[in-house]
């Protein structure tokens, strides 16, 4: 297991953004701005240098009606444990886009996400035009009642690239961010743990 980084939150909706991780808030898209500009992202006392030019995320056309569906999340009508795969429907062009999911805290009263976005991963996408999610941790280990906002963002090859190989996973930590990356598309659910471990 990848070992994640403890930062302690500050300012307005740090316990929400603790109750969502046990995870460090790494950024925001204003840091990648600053990145492609600077040249450099400092994470954590970790520096990881900006891709290659010919490596940056660039405008991609959207693929025509006929090459994408909308995407869905299946219907999930209990609570869920710790551990969760979320899946669902929709079909896109898998040579320009990829389905990355997130989640941050969801305000049953209010009913709106609050907090930062955490990045969970890339869904792989099936022949039969379904989609299965990647691996979630919701919460804390025995947190009943706790409320999370699980968001399907569709996004370029390059956008995917830069933050699953070139920011995540060189840092071994989770991108956590007050926005969502630029997108062609948003499919959300809103989910609630059961105190249980769920088989992880």
């Amino acid at each position: 297991m990848v070992k994640k980084a403890t930062v302690e939150p500050t300012g307005e909706g740090a316990d929400d953004r603790q109750s969502a991780h046990k995870t460090a808030k790494i950024g925001f898209w204003g840091t990648v701005a600053a990145a492609v500009i600077a040249g450099v992202v400092t994470l954590t006392n970790t520096l990881i240098t900006k891709p290659k030019a010919s490596d940056k995320p660039v405008v991609t056309a959207s693929p025509s009606a006929e090459t994408r569906t909308p995407i869905r999340f299946d219907t999930v009508d209990h609570r869920v444990g710790l551990c969760n795969t979320f899946n669902g429907t929709g079909d896109w062009n898998p040579a320009a886009f990829d389905l990355l999911v997130f989640n941050r805290p969801w305000d049953a009263q209010k009913k709106v996400g609050t907090g930062d976005y955490y990045l969970d991963g890339a869904a792989k996408k099936a022949a039969d035009g379904s989609w299965k999610g990647p691996h979630q941790e919701i919460g804390r280990d025995t947190e009943a009642g706790f409320a999370v906002e699980v968001s399907a963002v569709l996004v370029s090859h390059a956008w995917a690239e830069f933050l699953l190989d070139k920011v995540t996973a060189p840092a071994g930590q989770y991108w956590a961010s007050k926005d969502l990356p630029p997108h062609e598309a948003v499919a959300t659910l809103v989910v609630t743990r059961d105190g249980t471990d769920g088989g992880c």
